[in-house]
């Protein structure tokens, strides 16, 4: 989770600072904001259920939810931009 947090907070910023250095001024990467904190949440929600009960179903899919979850913050970055 903790790298999940840091993660969300300087890969963008690298981003959005290189991107600004080279004169971009549209397609920047987002900032941090409820969307994330929801991220985090499912993602310390579906750790929490698999640690518990590893064999729980509803566990995986919590798990799932926060991948997609996590995919979707990650386009939101713009790193391909960075290309």
């Amino acid at each position: 989770l903790l790298l999940m947090l840091i993660g969300g907070r300087i890969v963008p910023s690298f981003t959005r600072n290189w991107l600004t250095k080279r004169g971009v001024k549209t397609g920047l990467p987002t900032q941090p904001d409820r969307f994330d904190v929801i991220v985090l949440a499912s993602a310390a929600a579906g750790l929490l259920a698999w640690s518990i009960v590893p064999s729980w179903s509803a566990g995986a899919l919590l798990l799932f939810v926060a991948s997609a979850l996590h995919l979707i913050r990650l386009l939101r970055w713009r790193g391909y931009r960075t290309m």
